[in-house]
């Protein structure tokens, strides 16, 4: 897949999501890969922010331009506690002083 992505005509970046699996940091760049997952999904969950992060710190030795580690995406605007319940707004904007939604607490 790798190769057949470098014989396109426009940029794309491959990203490898295997959750963190099978030390893909080690190995996704020999496949052409550009990004690879160091970690399980954040979903709205934002008390796990510190330990995806840590997790990824973790393999900074494989992070380089053009080939980094992937925490996951970050649920801006939604949130939710751990343990459930559905998604709610978070109060936070682009000029919010708040440093993160409070669902995630």
């Amino acid at each position: 897949m790798g190769n057949l992505l470098k014989q396109q005509s426009r940029d794309i970046v491959y990203n490898l999501c295997q959750y963190g699996m099978a030390n893909v940091w080690e190995w996704g760049e020999s496949v052409g890969g550009h990004c690879w997952r160091t970690a399980g999904d954040l979903g709205f969950e934002l008390d796990r922010i510190f330990e995806v992060a840590l997790k990824n710190a973790e393999h900074r030795a494989w992070s380089r331009p053009g080939a980094w580690n992937d925490p996951d995406y970050l649920q801006i605007g939604w949130g939710r506690r751990s343990g459930g319940g559905l998604p709610k707004p978070c109060p936070l904007t682009p000029t919010s002083n708040m440093p993160i939604c409070p669902y995630g607490r």
